[in-house]
This record gives structure tokens, sequence and C-alpha cells, in this order.
């Protein structure tokens, strides 16, 4: 049941990283699109 649960958890925090990576990736594409439109304005 420990071994489960230890398995679990490395699948859950490889998932949250997963995803803080790509909300970083996605925050980075985020600030260049709007100084992008910041530089159009």
């Amino acid at each position: 049941m420990r071994v489960y649960i230890g398995e679990e958890r490395l699948i859950l925090t490889g998932k949250a990283r997963e995803i803080c990576f790509m909300l970083k990736q996605y925050a980075k594409h985020h600030i260049w699109v709007t100084e992008l439109l910041k530089k159009r304005l």
C-alpha cells in the first residue's frame, strides 16, 4: 500500500511539474504577446 501511494505521489508531482512548466512557458509567451501589442498601440 505504501509503495502504491508513493508511486501515485510521484505521478502527481510529475504532472504538477509538467503543469508548472507549461504555465511558465505560457506566461513567457503571454508577456511577449502583450509587449508586442503594446508596441503596436
